[in-house]
């Protein structure tokens, strides 16, 4: 899909590994300035903004590596999950992680993405988990995976999908950021 991929990957343990799935790799922003700067089609970051000590420089760091019109792809966990609105205090301790530095629903991302000013920001949801996780949440108040109650055939689980991801409820907030 791509001639070269390149990853900003801060633990030099995991180079090694990138390398060899044909990636070149930079342990910083820094190091990919030299190189990238302005000239990347494609950027793809999924579940890192929340972990970054400034998402604000974060992103301008992706901005400045883009090319003119070139296209971010973002995800991370959605604030606005359909759990968290139920206020299930062992939810919100398996949510609030301490690797977590940041939670985002789609008005803070947006408003950090103007403030980079990227020219187009187009937030969707995504949704993984089907409804008999959320039932098990409510009755077993912890997280069970997929499938583990088969009261709910696949029309119902995508309904379910759908429906969340239709109402910005998903567990995942997945940005297009266009530069």
């Amino acid at each position: 899909m791509a001639a070269v991929t390149y990853g900003i990957e801060p633990g030099q343990g995991l180079h090694k590994s990138l390398q060899s799935r044909g990636h070149k790799t930079f342990t910083n922003v820094n190091q990919a300035r030299k190189e990238l700067m302005g000239k990347l089609d494609v950027a793809v970051s999924f579940g890192v903004i929340e972990h970054v000590e400034d998402p604000i420089q974060y992103l301008q760091d992706i901005y400045d590596l883009l090319k003119p019109k070139g296209v971010c792809y973002l995800e991370t966990d959605n604030l606005n999950d359909i759990l968290m609105k139920l206020n299930i205090p062992e939810f919100e301790r398996f949510f609030y992680r301490t690797a977590h530095l940041w939670y985002f629903n789609a008005e803070t991302l947006s408003g950090l993405c103007n403030k980079v000013e990227f020219s187009g920001v187009n937030i969707s949801y995504h949704h993984n988990y089907d409804l008999s996780n959320f039932t098990l949440w409510l009755r077993d108040r912890k997280p069970t995976g997929l499938n583990r109650i088969n009261l709910f055939d696949e029309r119902a689980n995508e309904g379910w999908k759908s429906m969340l991801e239709a109402i910005g409820m998903g567990e995942l907030i997945f940005l297009k950021l266009i530069k």
